[in-house]
């Protein structure tokens, strides 16, 4: 038997501005509305030759949550 869980997630859609291109790191640093910063690693590379510094595109994105119990060994 698995121990009991809990699992949750959310998918959100958001314009956000590209703020630095790294592309022999594939990474690319963008800017969310709320104003906070994170670097993320694209999930198709080809894309950051797309666009540039400055420019808003649409992210989609899910967020996560899973919850595992196990007894403690003692």
């Amino acid at each position: 038997d698995l121990p009991p869980g809990i699992k949750a997630g959310t998918v959100s859609r958001t314009i956000v501005t590209i703020e630095d291109i790294n592309l022999e790191a594939e990474m690319v640093t963008i800017k969310l509305p709320e104003g906070n910063s994170i670097a993320i690693k694209a999930r198709v590379p080809e894309n950051l030759k797309r666009v540039k510094v400055g420019d808003q595109v649409a992210v989609i994105y899910s967020e996560a949550l899973a919850v595992q119990i196990q007894h403690a060994k003692g």
